[in-house]
């Protein structure tokens, strides 16, 4: 029976760690398409199921130890009370959350990581087990890097080197951390085995990993990925007798791994852009870390809520728009408060301490391999997290787990060890069972379990079964939120707001299902949905946006103001907002303030903040709708020379959005993380920018000008012809003859 709970214990942590960096590779980018909604319930199936996994790892461990009779039904490792510390802060900011639905999914997914610590930590600590889990999250990294450089081939060939593969990650640089963290893993089963046949496959699937890596493009990994490089043949000529030789030929190995990335124009281009462009990336993260500061100092105690940042960050934004701030640490006391910050400095602290004694105990041995592998990977994924969010994403977390519980693992004293029993050989089974009922059963037979510990047990399973609601519920609801858009698409309107209630009524903490509930009814019936999304997600200025839009469509146009007005409070960065408030008040025909409202875009565009962007080079599409907007008031006003100026203004932006943004926002629909949509309504505003520049050469004039806007008229015809009709009869008139 103890062997039965120990075999249902392994195989419930060795799936979770197979299928974490596959599954559970996405953060909440919300539901407002259906290739979102589809990303958002994957991840909450993820979660489930990892949760799940440890549930029952958890339970079949309480078992074992109940039936071993030891002393202490729960073996202790010397991170214990600072996961717990971190659980517990975690849950109380939970209760103080700005947004109370994104706290419970991030403390299930932290609580989920850390129950993979402590269990991995509690196996029994022999090396085979320990390269077991190693090879599995290997192999698993192996199928990634399979998926990433199988992107990136038909992109090579149809000349698009410059793409990132995300290799089943939502971000490239996700994926890199990821692959920060299992390549030190494969160098160390590589050195660790002697069969030959064995070294090859680690040694191969290592280097497709490390390819993978360079195809992300990812800075943060490669200096990551160097420092992990470092720190592995550092301890090992430190531990190994062979020094000399190591040094030999680990230097030159070293420099052509580091060397690698200028052979890859992913990397190459990230690293020596032909534009000098990586400032704005080095200065889009200084900005947000300045504002995560000040977002920190608000709530030093509590923070604002685990899982809130993109809900609250936006009011401290510097610069424009992210979900992370690009820096784990600071991002912790921003949502959990400086307590939780120390929580996990404590836990990482304790697990490094462990592996420095566990390289210790075993550097005579060939498993002091794997140890050296866990600490050169969690070295480098801590330096990736100064710079990047690889611990938010469940799949990445997840590994890094297993690193932290292997390094607990090895340090651990052998008598404090209890390994599965040891069945007897096969040649003498049958006698054993023969002999065994032979025997009378009381006559030898261990004492019954005591019932407190069966109650212990019971209390347990009763206790992980409802542990295990609220993800479940989550999972199933956003199952049911992407049926609903699908329903939507085909038209089955009423399918598909009763998909969206159920949803709601599974997990009615989820202000996006109301949003979606809202866009479903229009108006009036959506004004009621909006106020209960905004009374669960008050800080997100979205809830107000779409709640002006519905306003909008009730033609009760003051009140849309007034709602944009409100998101603009929240977020003075809302450029989508600041635009549309404008195109509000050009309808309301209050063109002074609808003036202000696209100069304020515009006004962001040349400050430091607008200068800079997360992704270097990209392109804000919302500074073209401004000068757009801008040329439409001096049409009207019969300011046509100012006028064509912003148009052109317009038609630059878009082009440089062609240029540099465009592809990476073509590829991010192709998974599911982007809305198509988005860029046909670009391609309709420049038809409509070419059509308004041909009306304001004609009534500009010069050498030439009837040629030119006859062009002009031409192009925006050819690219959409229904945008140009439509701006067409808007006016002015195009000149007769």
């Amino acid at each position: 029976m103890k062997r039965a709970w120990h075999s249902i214990e392994e195989a419930a942590i060795l799936i979770a760690l197979g299928l974490a960096p596959l599954l559970w590779g996405g953060v909440d980018i919300g539901i407002e398409t259906a290739s979102a909604a589809q990303g958002e319930a994957r991840r909450l199936i993820a979660l489930a199921l990892i949760f799940g996994l440890m549930g029952v790892a958890g339970l079949a461990r309480l078992a074992r130890r109940l039936l071993e009779r030891a002393p202490d039904p729960l073996v202790r490792t010397g991170a214990d009370w600072p996961a717990a510390a971190l659980l517990i802060w975690m849950a109380i900011a939970g209760i103080a959350s700005r947004y109370r639905y994104a706290s419970l999914i991030e403390w299930y997914r932290v609580a989920a990581v850390l129950l993979l610590i402590w269990l991995i930590a509690n196996r029994p600590a022999q090396p085979r087990r320990r390269a077991l889990f190693a090879g599995i999250v290997v192999l698993a990294g192996a199928v990634a890097a399979a998926r990433g450089v199988r992107e990136w081939i038909p992109e090579a060939l149809s000349n698009n080197p410059v793409w990132r593969v995300f290799g089943g990650f939502y971000n490239p640089t996700v994926f890199a951390a990821f692959l920060v963290l299992v390549i030190p893993l494969a160098g160390a089963l590589a050195f660790r085995t002697r069969e030959t046949a064995y070294r090859v496959l680690w040694t191969f699937i290592g280097l497709l990993m490390t390819f993978a890596l360079y195809l992300t493009g990812s800075r943060g990994g490669w200096l990551a990925f160097g420092v992990e490089a470092l720190v592995f043949g550092a301890l090992l000529v430190v531990t190994s007798p062979r020094r000399r030789v190591l040094v030999m030929v680990g230097v030159p190995v070293l420099l052509v791994l580091l060397g690698g990335p200028l052979l890859l124009r992913p990397m190459r281009e990230r690293l020596f852009p032909t534009v000098p462009r990586e400032e704005q990336s080095n200065a889009f993260r200084v900005l947000t870390w300045r504002a995560t500061t000040q977002m920190a100092a608000a709530r030093p105690i509590l923070g604002f809520g685990p899982g809130t940042f993109q809900y609250v960050f936006p009011r401290y934004a510097l610069a424009g728009f992210t979900r992370m701030a690009h820096n784990t640490y600071l991002q912790i006391a921003a949502e959990a408060g400086l307590p939780a910050l120390l929580a996990f400095l404590a836990l990482l602290g304790a697990c490094g301490t462990a592996g420095a004694r566990a390289l210790r105990r075993h550097v005579a041995g060939a498993d002091r391999l794997v140890i050296i592998g866990a600490l050169a990977g969690a070295a480098g994924f801590l330096i990736m997290n100064l710079l990047d969010w690889g611990w938010y994403v469940g799949g990445v977390a997840s590994t890094f787990a297993l690193l932290l519980g292997l390094m607990l693992n090895a340090s651990r004293p052998d008598e404090a060890l209890h390994a599965p029993p040891v069945s007897p050989p096969r040649k003498g089974r049958k006698k054993a069972k023969a002999e065994r009922k032979a025997v009378p059963h009381h006559v030898g037979a261990p004492p019954p379990v005591p019932r407190k510990r069966v109650l212990v047990f019971l209390l347990a399973l009763l206790a992980i079964v409802l542990a295990s609601v609220p993800p479940t519920l989550a999972a199933w609801a956003s199952v049911r939120a992407m049926d609903s858009l699908n329903l939507e698409a085909l038209g089955d309107t009423a399918g598909s707001d009763a998909a969206m209630r159920e949803a709601a009524a599974l997990m009615p903490l989820d202000a996006a299902y109301y949003r979606q509930l809202a866009l479903l009814a229009g108006y009036p019936q959506g004004i009621n949905e909006l106020r209960r999304a905004t009374a669960l997600q008050p800080t997100h200025a979205l809830n107000h946006v779409i709640l002006a839009q519905i306003y909008e469509a009730g033609s009760r146009l003051s009140e849309a103001a007034d709602e944009y007005r409100a998101a603009l409070r929240l977020n003075p960065h809302y450029l989508t907002a600041s635009r549309q408030l404008g195109d509000l008040l050009l309808r309301m025909g209050e063109t002074g303030p609808a003036e202000q409202a696209y100069a304020q875009v515009i006004a962001f565009q040349r400050s430091e903040g607008g200068r800079v962007r997360a992704l270097e080079g990209s392109v804000e599409p919302e500074y073209a709708y401004a000068h757009y907007g801008l040329a439409r008031i001096e049409m009207a006003q019969g300011r046509f020379a100012q006028a064509l100026t912003d148009l052109q203004s317009t038609i630059n932006i878009l082009d440089d959005y062609d240029r540099s943004t465009r592809p990476l926002a073509q590829q991010l629909a192709a998974i599911g993380e982007a809305d198509p949509k988005v860029l046909q309504a670009l391609d309709r505003l420049r038809a409509a920018a070419l059509y308004r520049m041909a009306l304001c050469t004609l009534r500009v004039g010069g050498p030439g000008a009837a040629a030119r806007a006859d062009e002009l008229r031409s192009r925006a015809e050819k690219l959409a012809p229904d945008t140009a009709s439509a701006v067409g009869r808007e006016g002015p008139p195009w000149p007769g003859p």
